[in-house]
């Protein structure tokens, strides 16, 4: 609930307000300073391209070893959490959600609240721990996932794609998402299958 509420005010205090959509344009110029050289060059099209499909292939990789585990359940799971999470934020962003202009030139005519490549990269990261057994949950396993989300999160930024707030939202919409898939599943006292 509470990062279905946060995707929301991120909507609201980014998108819907003045003083949102000015803080976010300057957030979004800082960002811009990580546009430097090969690495900048390079940052957009990692988010956007390589990302998306090398998680895509890891995922795959993960959900066919769970299947002759014996975890179709799990596997099913996952599949809902990366489709549904993306289609939710294309059908937010395409047909429900708006974005007002308030005279910034540096503004966007349209909306772009949320990204849908984040979410595609975020819910992938997602099902990789998720598919992961318990004992291989390890320190190296949630870094490298970690580091992913923070490439997709900024290279969306920094190519100009997205907007702070976008990015931010749709993180906070596969995170419900993801809690939402296995909250049934998930009961405190066990720790199997638990986000981190």
């Amino acid at each position: 609930m509470l990062c279905a509420i946060g995707a929301v005010g991120s909507y609201a205090g980014g998108v819907l307000t003045e003083p949102g959509q000015w803080v976010d344009v300057h957030l979004f110029g800082w960002a811009q300073r990580l546009h430097v050289g090969l690495v900048g060059d390079a940052l957009p099209s990692l988010a956007r391209r390589v990302l998306p499909a090398v998680m895509a292939i890891v995922a795959l990789g993960c959900g066919f070893r769970s299947l002759v585990q014996g975890r179709a359940r799990l596997v099913i799971q996952c599949l809902a959490l990366v489709v549904g999470s993306t289609s939710l934020c294309w059908l937010l962003r395409e047909h429900v959600l708006g974005r007002p202009y308030y005279g910034d030139q540096y503004s966007y005519l349209h909306n772009t609240f949320p990204s849908t490549h984040v979410a595609l990269v975020v819910s992938l990261c997602a099902a990789v721990w998720l598919l992961a057994r318990p004992t291989s949950r390890s320190l190296s396993l949630s870094l490298a996932l970690v580091l992913v989300v923070v490439l997709a999160l900024l290279g969306n930024v920094v190519g100009h794609a997205h907007r702070p707030s976008d990015v931010l939202g749709s993180l906070l919409v596969v995170a419900a998402c993801a809690l939402l898939v296995r909250w049934r599943d998930s009961p405190p006292s066990s720790g199997s299958g638990r986000l981190p």
